[in-house]
């Protein structure tokens, strides 16, 4: 009898020493996470048992003039070159049947572009295969903007596009009163678009719906620059 209560003190005070050692790693564990950027992350992202929506993208680095300063810039640019740029050589050609007047955009691997033949392109960076295209009813000159796997492009059928870049898709379209050769910009969820109907308008970037709009005297063809939450645009 006393060598079984000998054995049950001694499994009793194993257990207590596991759940001591359990209770340790816990505590070590949680200072661990409060301190660390993870605690920051996981916070920042859930709230209440609600996840908040992630920042609002912008067209910042792949729209007309590069950025939304249309500054024209691009700083991540490291093979060309003052010394090399004159020996530039052809690397892949696509033809339409009409003038191209569309700047293009390029984002993760495609080319976006629009043409007077009233079709709207995405090509193969690499080798300018065609990977999607899509027909509108007049042509397209304005310059697209891409922003969270979504591109923007006017068109002078009255209407602003909004394009699944991957598959082509139309996520939403816009009507105007008259023809888009403004290329839209995107900040902050917002998406900037002028209208030949001498309007500037402001979209909601996921769903097209307007938010508010300025009429001018003349044409807005020229593409909105957004600096400090400013919208420059002429007529």
């Amino acid at each position: 009898m006393d060598t079984q209560n000998a054995n049950t003190r001694h499994i009793s005070r194993r257990k207590a020493w596991l759940l001591i050692v359990l209770l340790a790693l816990i505590l070590v564990a949680s200072v661990a996470f409060y301190i660390s950027p993870a605690r920051t992350w996981v916070t920042g992202h859930f709230h209440s048992g609600i996840r908040t929506a992630a920042p609002s993208a912008n067209s910042n680095a792949a729209m007309f003039g590069y950025d939304l300063q249309h500054t024209r810039f691009n700083a991540n640019e490291r093979q060309l070159n003052i010394g090399n740029v004159n020996g530039l050589e052809l690397y892949w050609s696509v033809a339409t049947d009409n003038q191209v007047i569309s700047s293009p955009a390029v984002a993760n691997g495609i080319v976006f572009i629009g043409s007077n033949n009233k079709h709207f392109y995405a090509l193969d960076s690499k080798n300018g295969k065609a990977l999607w295209s899509y027909v509108s009813k007049a042509d397209i000159g304005s310059s697209p903007a891409i922003a969270n796997g979504i591109v923007y492009v006017g068109s002078s059928d009255h209407k602003l596009y909004a394009f699944n870049e991957r598959t082509g898709a139309v996520v939403w379209t816009y009507a105007t009163e008259s023809a888009i050769w403004s290329s839209p910009s995107v900040a902050n969820g917002i998406v900037y678009v002028g209208s030949n109907d001498s309007t500037l308008y402001a979209l909601d970037a996921r769903t097209g719906t307007g938010l508010w709009s300025y009429a001018t005297n003349n044409y807005v063809s020229s593409s909105p620059a957004v600096v400090n939450g400013v919208v420059y645009v002429g007529s």
